[in-house]
């Protein structure tokens, strides 16, 4: 079910992303059995008998997100089950997705700019608590068309139900979709595949969507507003909502702020407001969690590579 170049290539990672962990950390005993470890994994797996392991829930004090903290074990299948998902459904994604390797942020920009001037009319909006409202049994019944194996079902409804202690109790959710999961960002863009689809062959309509973020441009009203309309149906067939502070609806020649941002009238950018704050908000975080220099100056850097406009070639 898994090869063993995919194994490898778990395991380079796994000593890339944690190799500077103090000598005490799990993951060092995790390491120094990892061919024990894989193999009582797989044996799990094949039989249908792998259970994760309880999460523990971590939420730094000036953050509104909770990410699920699991063992290295669970953290090891996740990315098995996550390379078996992107596998089952690459063929059904929809090109005019963009949060992912070989696209991403400036590849979005950039063929939004371009396509502006064809377009009249636009709408702009993104989902409230997308990944905490993304509900379990919709979600599945939508994985069960391109994934028959029971097996690989189980195992994802594990990873996006984990166990966790509040309260003095034991609780699994019904719904949302855990941070810090490499499975997570999968699921994201899987979950509007009906969204995306519905805007593939659409005429006069340019559509595009980065995570939660859609935009629309229209040749007409009359197309803006039954895009709006269509939005807004299969939205809540999913379960979600719009998220009315974020949402637009205009023309081309206004003034727009997307994915951090602003797109002037004559096609010239400029950093929002809201990605600086973000920025601001990081650096103390950084700081507070004792962060070398190193670390914080990579953090700028990447950051500000993050703002350079997108070339026009």
């Amino acid at each position: 079910m898994f090869s063993q170049n995919l194994i490898n290539e778990i395991r380079r990672d796994f000593v890339k992303k944690y190799r500077n962990r103090p000598v005490s950390s799990l993951f060092w005993a995790f390491l120094a059995h990892f061919d024990t470890n894989v193999k009582e994994i797989l044996q799990a797996i094949n039989s249908g008998n792998y259970q994760m392991h309880y999460c523990e829930l971590w939420k730094h004090p000036s953050d509104r997100e909770t990410i699920a903290v699991r063992s290295f074990k669970d953290r090891f299948v996740i990315r098995l089950i996550t390379e078996y998902v992107k596998k089952s459904i690459s063929s059904v994604l929809s090109p005019h997705y963009y949060q992912k390797k070989g696209k991403g942020r400036q590849a979005a920009i950039k063929a939004l700019i371009q396509k502006m001037p064809d377009y009249q009319y636009l709408y702009k909006t993104d989902v409230k608590s997308y990944f905490a409202s993304i509900d379990h049994d919709i979600l599945m019944e939508q994985l069960k068309r391109y994934i028959q194996n029971p097996i690989i079902l189980g195992l994802i409804k594990q990873i996006i139900s984990p166990k966790v202690f509040i309260s003095g109790r034991w609780q699994t959710n019904s719904h949302g979709i855990p941070l810090g999961c490499s499975l997570s960002p999968v699921l994201s863009e899987f979950y509007l595949l009906k969204l995306d689809k519905a805007f593939d062959q659409n005429q006069g309509i340019y559509y595009q969507r980065f995570c939660d973020d859609i935009i629309i441009l229209a040749k007409t009203k009359w197309q803006q507003k039954r895009s709006i309309k269509k939005v807004k149906q299969i939205l809540n067939r999913l379960k979600l909502t719009i998220r009315y502070r974020k949402t637009f609806a205009g023309k081309t020649s206004d003034l727009i702020t997307y994915l951090g941002f602003k797109i002037y009238p004559n096609g010239s950018l400029g950093i929002s407001s809201e990605s600086i704050k973000r920025m601001k908000l990081k650096l103390p975080r950084l700081y507070e969690q004792g962060s070398s220099s190193e670390k914080i100056r990579s953090y700028l850097r990447r950051w500000e590579s993050a703002q350079m406009p997108p070339t026009h070639g």
